[in-house]
């Protein structure tokens, strides 16, 4: 399957994800979005682990980071208690949940540039509302959105390059170059 223009092999990603030492039952599938797709895994985690479910979602991604290449690193890591299986005591790859994605940040936009920042951006990746300390990739973003945002703004009189939300990644940081 290809995923941000390269092939890759959902099996690799989960033999990479499987190896970690947080992890102990693994899944990856990939869910088509409207120009493309992206990566979800869910995975549970061996008992001694412990920390919030951020920090351990933090702690797969880096690990992730270290051993795969950017466009094999899933969008979305869920953590579940116990994988829903078949009768046949395979993990059921369809009755896996839909990934919530949900603000992480306390930062409210306060000015009309910072609503029109975090409004956009939520349209975007369709969630409710996001706050200006959200990192736009940790909710799912990619390429293709980083550039329907991009549009976006332009549409408002705003223009903030794709390039700068790879790198800058939160609405907070853009504001500074986000200019009408």
């Amino acid at each position: 399957m290809k995923i941000r223009g390269h092939r890759i092999e959902l099996g690799d990603v989960e033999a990479a994800l499987s190896c970690l030492p947080l992890t102990k039952e693994v899944a990856v599938i990939a869910e088509v979005t409207e120009a493309s797709q992206r990566l979800l895994a869910y995975c549970t985690l061996n008992e001694h682990q412990l920390g919030s479910e951020t920090e351990v979602v933090d702690a797969v991604l880096t690990q992730l980071s270290s051993v795969l290449p950017n466009y094999m690193v899933p969008s979305i890591v869920s953590i579940l208690t116990e994988m829903p299986l078949t009768v046949s005591g395979k993990i059921n790859k369809k009755a896996l949940p839909k990934p919530v994605l949900l603000s992480q940040g306390k930062l409210l936009p306060n000015t009309d540039q910072e609503r029109i920042l975090c409004e956009q951006m939520a349209l975007v990746l369709k969630l409710n509302r996001v706050s200006l300390e959200d990192d736009f990739f940790k909710l799912a973003g990619d390429s293709i959105s980083a550039m329907r945002l991009s549009i976006a703004l332009h549409k408002q009189g705003y223009e903030l390059k794709p390039q700068t939300i790879f790198k800058e990644r939160t609405a907070e940081k853009w504001r500074p170059v986000c200019v009408k």
